[in-house]
Formats: C-alpha cells, structure tokens, sequence
C-alpha cells in the first residue's frame, strides 16, 4: 500500500468543497518491454489516447521502447510489435487489471458528504463532497480505497480551513 497526497486545499467553513481522487493509475493494464501477450490480452498506452489495444496475435513485443500507438488509432486498426499483433479496440474495463471495490472517506471533524465511486472504462474515481471545520485549522482527508484484486491505497489530501 502506499499514501500519495494530491494537494493541500482551502476552504471556508461554509463551503462545500468536491473531493476527488483518480485511481486509474493504479488500475490500467500498462504495455510491458519485453513482455509475452497472449490473444485476448489487453493493454492502454502509457499516454492515453481513448484506445484499448488487444492482442490478437500471441508473441513478444520488440525491444524496451513503447510502440507508436497512433500508427492504429482507429478502432479495427492494426499493427505489429515485435511479434504481437495489436487491434485497435474502443476503451472498455478489459484493459483494467483491477477497479474500485470499495471507497472510505475520513476526515476528522468534517462533514464528509456525498461519497461514491466512478468504475467506468476512462475512469476508476472516488469522490466525497467536505464541508465544516473551524477557521485557522488544517485537516487531513483521507480516501481509502480496497481494489477487486484485495489491494488497498490511502488518498490524502490537506484542507485548510479559513
């Protein structure tokens, strides 16, 4: 597990403030140099581009260089990478390797309102709405969040309340 904080935030304690953590990241199913691929696999490129790619011929990639995902950014477009073939596919949850199970917002003595989970093909998101805390006090929100492999993570961000 590990802690990443996205940002330190402010606030009124009237305000309603939205909250929103992108796990992607920690989700997508990224190319590997070097790596075998099996037909069926699914990758997304490293940089997205609104694409999945599915292996549909098995083999290994060429070299440790990603390949030029352009060259096949039409859905059906095909190209070769060392001896894989990769298809162009429209952006599903196949080239996920986890999603969001479960999403758990703290945040001490703040309202903490609103909270769900985005678990779409471009989005593996928690979001919470805060509000609340006295003026002059900084509070750390955590999101805490178990993934369908039983993986878990911490979000932490800092609201300073003015």
């Amino acid at each position: 597990m590990t802690c990443r904080t996205i940002e330190t935030k402010c606030q009124t304690a009237a305000a309603r403030l939205p909250l929103a953590f992108d796990w992607m990241p920690e989700c997508r199913g990224l190319w590997r140099a070097g790596a075998d691929y099996l037909a069926g696999d699914f990758v997304r490129p490293s940089v997205a581009n609104g694409f999945d790619y599915e292996c549909t011929t098995a083999g290994q990639v060429n070299g440790k260089k990603e390949p030029n995902w352009a060259q096949a950014a039409t859905v059906g477009a095909t190209f070769q990478d060392g001896s894989v073939v990769w298809t162009c596919r429209a952006l599903s949850t196949s080239s996920l390797l986890r999603t969001i199970s479960t999403s758990a917002w703290a945040g001490g003595a703040l309202t903490i309102d609103g909270a769900g989970i985005n678990n779409s093909a471009g989005e593996q998101q928690a979001f919470a709405f805060v509000s609340g805390g006295v003026a002059g006090t900084t509070y750390r929100v955590t999101n805490h969040v178990v993934f369908s492999d039983g993986a878990e993570d911490d979000g932490l961000v800092d609201i300073e309340v003015e």
